[in-house]
């Protein structure tokens, strides 16, 4: 369990008793971690030479009805905790900097008109470094009484240069070559005029221009480009041109030719879906008999969640939903390790979770509870009985 989860729960048990309610879900600090991850996505802004920038300074103000809530506001919803959890989410973005992130908390008091939280970024050089991509961690000014600051370094950048991964490759005559993986990607096919890095000469079932490797968001992304026979991770074939995030240790299949990816983990932030958690037996069957989940729609029809499905508004998705707004693959839902995380394909109406439109291509976490809008159609995650 990370420390925002820990965060989210001992908040919901705290406000729970405090005012013997359901909980305000504005104040949940993953929500407001949520918001913030719009406001990043909104601003950011694109270098001269490609590279994404987004703001260094977020200011979280949270209008509170009385000393008690400001309370528990000031002991659950962290500057320093929120400052981390958002350097990750920058890290995983490949983002950059201009300068030492920086989050501040204030609370101010409710009335009318004042927003329940209120999100401002900015952007502030005065601590920069002068590359621009580990800004050393600076002597913050002294906040307000009423104010918590939190500051971290944003994660480096990786050079085109710099071996990211290894690529195995098992050729059909059962000789094994090791292939580093940098920033630059790899292309991979049959023939040398094609441009390809890695050439598979002797497998007839490659295409020409079959795949392509690239680095995407501070993680390895595999695409499948046309080809005639298909590319697999997992056991599942890619659609062409989807892009597919990879994990350390996931198992691809192009053409006869099997490959792996081996990777630090601290290098692939997003976990795959095909990614196998090593585990002793009697953790796997915790696993196994751990909780199911389910979708619930807004008419009560109920969708069980497998490990990875589809949905949208296609025949072949696993979640066929029929309503105004909904792309043919929408989004994809995830169940791993007992967490729930959906992502945005690129819909054209977008998903919105707890009322917040989450960014495309963006795995987010979601709790029992959650509801999510997909167009018109409304549903929420329900947790079930054990298996």
């Amino acid at each position: 369990m990370d420390v925002l989860e820990k965060l989210n729960r001992r908040f919901a048990d705290a406000y729970e008793k405090l005012f013997k309610g359901p909980g305000d879900d504005e104040l949940r600090p993953r929500d407001i971690l949520r918001r913030a991850v719009v406001a990043m996505e909104d601003a950011r802004k694109e270098g001269l030479s490609g590279e994404i920038f987004v703001p260094n300074v977020y200011t979280i103000t949270v209008a509170v009805e009385d000393e008690d809530e400001r309370q528990l506001v000031q002991a659950f919803l962290d500057a320093d905790e929120l400052a981390q959890a958002l350097a990750e989410k920058i890290g995983q973005h490949g983002y950059k900097t201009r300068g030492l992130l920086q989050v501040v908390v204030e609370e101010v008091e409710a009335g009318a008109g004042k927003e329940r939280v209120k999100i401002v970024t900015r952007w502030d050089t005065s601590s920069s470094s002068p590359e621009l991509q580990t800004p050393a961690l600076a002597e913050p000014a002294t906040p307000e009484s009423d104010s918590d600051l939190g500051t971290v370094p944003v994660p480096r950048a990786h050079s085109l240069g710099e071996a990211l991964a290894i690529l195995t490759v098992q050729s059909l005559e059962g000789r094994t070559e090791e292939l580093p993986l940098t920033a630059a990607g790899l292309q991979i096919g049959r023939g040398k005029q094609a441009g390809n890095g890695l050439v598979l000469a002797t497998d007839g079932m490659v295409s020409k221009k079959h795949a392509r490797l690239a680095w995407e968001a501070g993680r390895f992304v595999l695409y499948d480009e046309g080809s005639t026979n298909g590319t697999y991770v997992g056991g599942e074939r890619l659609a062409p041109g989807r892009g597919m995030p990879l994990a350390d240790g996931d198992a691809l299949l192009i053409g006869q030719t099997h490959l792996h990816l081996h990777a630090p983990q601290d290098l692939l932030t997003v976990p795959s879906p095909f990614a196998k958690p090593n585990l002793a037996p009697q953790a796997l069957q915790s696993l196994v008999t751990g909780p199911t989940y389910r979708l619930i729609s807004d008419t009560g029809e109920a969708f069980v969640l497998a490990s990875r499905m589809l949905l949208g508004r296609a025949l072949t998705d696993d979640i066929v939903l029929v309503a105004e707004g909904i792309s043919p693959q929408h989004a994809r839902l995830t169940v791993r390790e007992g967490m729930v995380r959906i992502e945005d394909l690129g819909s054209k109406g977008g998903t919105v979770v707890n009322g917040e439109r989450i960014p495309a291509s963006f795995p987010v976490a979601l709790y029992p509870g959650d509801t999510i809008e997909l167009g018109n159609m409304n549903l929420r995650l329900q947790q079930g009985e054990a298996l």
